[in-house]
């Protein structure tokens, strides 16, 4: 198996756009009475789907890295008095170029093949606090998550293309929660999330743990966050996918 390293200019684009749906809006509410952060962060997930017949394979995280074209992660939060809003996405961009599989050394040499995916996972909230100290700030939070799939492979002899299909679903549901964030000194802190919810799947779910440490402007975070969808009877493909693993955050306060 030999890995496409190359980045595509689309890519790229998708990367810029990203990044301007963080920044312009933090720009904009920075320049008012909100409370304004961004957060870029590094999941390190392993990636499971189970198929209707209950066959489940995993992609680990070092095969994840091995075939990354792209990714971006991160998220941005507007906080006034007991109010939030926020937004948080993550974008992947994955594929992987094989040639003749050495199992098989009958097989002609000029067979090759391309596989891809991509993802899209966002996740808007808007989050009311019911709980709001100096030692903890405990929000009711209500919102929606945005998942996109898009799967291709494309097989070529001789340098003819022999098969070429490539499949894309979309997923909107409903989702409810806490977010939290509990204060252990005037630099350490302790933030957790969690929401569920259904929609276009039959139930997705996630939840989020951490410890962080402050500086200045600046935040740490590191912890654990685990994401899972369960799809209905109509999807062919998978039963459910669940994305979990230790995560890093670094968050800059406006």
């Amino acid at each position: 198996m030999k890995v496409a390293n190359k980045t595509k200019p689309a890519s790229r684009l998708v990367s810029i756009a990203a990044l301007a749906f963080f920044i312009s809006p933090s720009i904009a509410i920075a320049e008012s009475d909100w409370e304004v952060s961004a957060d870029i962060y590094l999941w390190g997930s392993n990636i499971t789907s189970t198929t209707p017949g209950g066959k489940s394979s995993t992609l680990p995280f070092y095969k994840i890295l091995d075939n990354l074209d792209m990714s971006v992660m991160g998220g941005v939060k507007a906080q006034k008095d007991r109010w939030a809003i926020s937004a948080d996405a993550i974008y992947m961009n994955l594929s992987t170029k094989v040639n003749r599989d050495r199992r098989y050394p009958n097989a002609p040499d000029d067979i090759t093949g391309n596989v891809a995916l991509k993802s899209w996972i966002v996740t808007p909230t808007v989050g009311y606090a019911i709980h709001d100290t100096e030692q903890a700030r405990i929000e009711i939070i209500g919102g929606a998550r945005y998942l996109w799939l898009e799967s291709s492979a494309k097989v070529n002899f001789d340098d003819m293309t022999v098969f070429d299909n490539a499949n894309s679903d979309s997923y909107w549901d409903a989702v409810i929660g806490t977010r939290a964030e509990f204060s252990l000194s005037e630099k350490w802190f302790v933030p957790t999330y969690f929401d569920i919810g259904k929609g276009d799947t039959d139930l997705t779910w996630q939840a989020f743990a951490g410890v962080g440490y402050k500086f200045g402007k600046l935040s740490t975070i590191v912890g654990y966050r685990y994401l899972d969808f369960e799809f209905d009877n109509s999807n062919k493909v998978m039963a459910e996918m669940t994305v979990k693993g230790p995560i890093a955050l670094i968050t800059y306060d406006f």
